[in-house]
């Protein structure tokens, strides 16, 4: 009987994601909103507010406004940065990447990132407090990426998160740091 006592709500792909998040922000922003910050620790929903709550970063990305952001290794640190308006774009695989787009993965080799802006940064979206860079992953993007000077890398958290977040490991496997 355990097996049956907790359950968890999963959306079907990237495009129900989106269309679920339109439906509901359009006629319910506030609720939305509460709901983010208010199922934090909740179990039973936490997939469901993982997924809202990407949705919702991933327009505020693209938007044209400005974010503030601190190193994980120093959570004094504060500066702000606008990644300017952005038009999205679908991508199904490292060779739809292209400069200029705010590029959104659909497919799930893209194991380490939920979003980029080639040639240079790179967003892992999540509610979770830990939420190792799967290296495999970046491999991957290497020849998109810029070659020389920073690659930048960016959690893109909660509130509830903001200032607890700290530098994540790098995994080769699942379970294995680097």
């Amino acid at each position: 009987m355990k097996a049956y006592q907790r359950s968890r709500v999963y959306l079907a792909s990237p495009f129900v994601q989106e269309r679920a998040y339109n439906r509901f922000a359009e006629q319910n922003y506030h609720q939305l909103m509460c709901f983010i910050r208010d199922a934090v620790g909740n179990s039973f929903v936490s997939a469901v507010r993982g997924k809202l709550f990407e949705e919702y970063a991933h327009r505020r990305l693209c938007s044209g406004e400005s974010f503030r952001i601190r190193s994980l290794e120093d959570s004094d640190s504060r500066e702000d940065i606008n990644f300017g308006e952005l038009k999205p774009k679908f991508i199904a695989s490292v060779d739809d990447i292209e400069e200029g787009y705010y590029c959104k993965p659909t497919a799930k080799n893209f194991e380490s990132i939920d979003s980029l802006v080639a040639p240079d940064k790179l967003f892992q979206i999540t509610v979770a407090e830990q939420h190792p860079i799967k290296e495999n992953g970046i491999a991957m993007l290497r020849n998109k990426l810029k070659t020389r000077g920073t690659i930048s890398f960016y959690f893109v958290v909660p509130p509830d998160r903001y200032r607890a977040l700290k530098r994540q490991n790098y995994t080769i496997q699942k379970g294995r740091l680097l």
